[in-house]
């Protein structure tokens, strides 16, 4: 009975995945990803019990492969959100410095359809602001919980499908339940990709806490053409206390994008915990807020 119920969820998991994340084409059982590491097609479905997506994957260098291609493990509890946000600019051009405090900027939840056709939009360009205009972007967050080691991954990531106009400084964050489990530090990754030139950054300015780990990073160029951009954090946890008997887990992802210029990652006050990123600083006014994506693993026995 177990088994069937793993069987379950596990293709619950998958069929939920959005289809933009399956794109990888494995040839005669091998597989060469862009960066060069050559993969078996157990070991690229072995990633994808992992968590891993096939982006992530098609773009995952030597060292994170060999860290975690003999684990065995898989995703647990996952939920994705979408995400729509609107930026009105009385005005016209958001450049100019008189119009960024004048901005209103709405983010909504959106239906997985809304979020797969949003291609079918027109494109907004610098050129195209003029008085009273809307700029619109779109992004989702996957959150994840993947039994692993004995002990349990958490999980967060973001694709921006339809960029925004404003690209200096993001914040990616995974609260946790503090009174349960621990971050276990030496587990922990980030990774920020975009697609145009396969360039990727690994740097960032790192907040850990008992209640959950961010990373504030900032976008690879302002300039920025790519068509797909994507943002992973991930660390596993373990019991606060051996003898306490834990039957719940929440990871809780969250995610905030500056809208507009917020000068250095090291000036930005970051916490982060169970309801989601808090930010602040002199700047933390012009960073968007959105609902956490919150993964729940029940039914557990640890």
């Amino acid at each position: 009975m177990k088994n069937k119920m793993k069987f379950i969820i596990l293709m619950f998991i998958l069929i939920s995945i959005p289809k933009w994340i399956k794109a990888l084409d494995i040839y005669n059982n091998n597989y060469i990803n862009s960066e060069g590491v050559q993969m078996s097609e157990t070991q690229v479905n072995n990633l994808r019990k992992l968590g891993f997506t096939d982006p992530e994957i098609e773009n995952m260098d030597e060292e994170e492969f060999l860290n975690n291609k003999n684990l065995e493990g898989e995703v647990v509890a996952s939920t994705i959100k979408y995400y729509k946000t609107e930026k009105y600019i009385p005005g016209g051009n958001p450049q100019l410095i008189q119009n960024i405090n004048k901005s209103i900027i709405v983010t909504t939840e959106i239906t997985k359809e809304e979020f797969e056709n949003c291609n079918n939009e027109p494109k907004i360009t610098q050129n195209d602001f003029s008085t009273n205009v809307v700029s619109t972007e779109y992004k989702s967050m996957y959150s994840t919980i993947t039994s692993i080691n004995g002990r349990y991954r958490y999980k967060n990531y973001v694709t921006w499908k339809k960029l925004p106009f404003w690209r200096t400084i993001d914040i990616i964050g995974l609260g946790i339940e503090k009174e349960k489990v621990y971050p276990i530090s030496s587990t922990s990754y980030f990774k920020a990709y975009y697609s145009d030139g396969g360039a990727s950054t690994k740097s960032g300015t790192w907040k850990k806490s008992p209640t959950g780990y961010a990373v504030t990073f900032d976008w690879p160029s302002y300039n920025l053409i790519a068509e797909k951009f994507y943002v992973t954090l991930y660390f596993e946890v373990d019991k606060q206390n051996e003898n306490k008997n834990i039957n719940v887990l929440n990871a809780y992802g969250d995610y905030s994008h500056c809208q507009g210029t917020c000068g250095s990652t090291a000036s930005i006050g970051v916490s982060i915990g169970d309801g989601g990123l808090s930010i602040s600083g002199s700047v933390s006014s012009k960073f968007d807020a959105i609902s956490t994506s919150q993964a729940t693993l029940t039914g557990i026995n640890w």
